[in-house]
């Protein structure tokens, strides 16, 4: 039975020149050049979630750099990233950090490139059993920098 319980949250975004790596590449990202950016994941829940974990993939032209701590994991045939939380406490936020490099092409020039599928948080709720699902949409270079402007994630020439 999917149960989608309405005390869960989820969020995603990139981020350029704040987070856990260092990033390099022009901003706006540019057609046939390389740019990094850090994917910051935040899950939290009114109530205990067991078996937590999120999923979501890379699309061709995004590069799987790296993440901050074990529990991410990359698999390159299936360009699936997995995020396993574990359990989430009640009213505790649980945050994760990954590192992943885009190469826009001129298709992509004028708009925001996305970098990710949409991604799927899922777990069980430890109090009645039910499965819990929040499904946030693809993430795009739109970065969430203090003063980043709305044309830091549109792809230049």
């Amino acid at each position: 039975s999917y149960a989608v319980q309405g005390n869960a949250s989820f969020n995603g975004y990139l981020t350029y020149r704040v987070g856990s790596f260092k990033n390099t590449g022009p901003v706006p990202p540019k057609s046939g050049v390389a740019t990094t950016y850090t994917a910051k994941l935040v899950v939290s829940s009114q109530t205990v979630v067991n078996n937590a974990q999120v999923i979501f993939s890379l699309p061709v032209y995004v590069t799987w750099v790296g993440a901050v701590g074990s529990n991410v994991i990359y698999d390159s045939r299936s360009r699936l990233v997995t995020w396993n939380i574990g359990t989430v406490n009640a009213n505790q936020a649980m945050t994760t950090e990954m590192q992943i490099s885009a190469k826009p092409s001129q298709t992509h020039v004028g708009s925001s490139l996305v970098v990710t599928s949409g991604a799927t948080f899922v777990g069980i709720d430890q109090a009645t059993g039910n499965k819990v699902q929040k499904t946030i949409e693809a993430l795009t270079t739109d970065i969430r920098d203090p003063g980043a402007s709305q044309e830091s994630g549109v792809v230049v020439k």
